[in-house]
């Protein structure tokens, strides 16, 4: 007796597609063509994306490229500015237990004491 399993993949061949639709794919895809090309002609036109207008060009203008210059160049003249460049750290406290930190709030674990 033969034991066939079905790997995850497979499909049963009741869902595959039938054999007339196959052979005329060629057809489909070219009605499918036509279709796209008379909905939206300058899509179709474009070789490229890069070739299609950006919509939201009207959005973002380059004014505010000089507004974020300017505050980049107040930041650095006055030097009113922190870098995060660690993370939070969480710290459990009790009562009974005295906890030892460095001053940026990192725990030091093996100065922690009792209360």
């Amino acid at each position: 007796m033969h034991v066939i399993r079905r790997r995850g993949w497979e499909i049963p061949e009741r869902e595959a597609t039938p054999e007339h639709i196959f052979l005329n794919r060629r057809t489909f895809l070219a009605t499918t063509g036509a279709a796209a090309l008379s909905l939206s002609p300058q899509l179709a036109a474009a070789q490229r994306v890069a070739d299609l207008p950006d919509p939201s060009a009207s959005l973002y203008p380059a004014k505010r490229n000089e507004m974020y210059v300017a505050m980049q160049n107040l930041m650095e003249e006055s030097g009113d500015y922190v870098f995060l460049t660690h993370e939070a750290v969480g710290v459990v406290y009790r009562n009974t237990v005295v906890a030892a930190t460095m001053p940026n709030g990192t725990p030091i674990f093996h100065k922690f004491a009792t209360a």
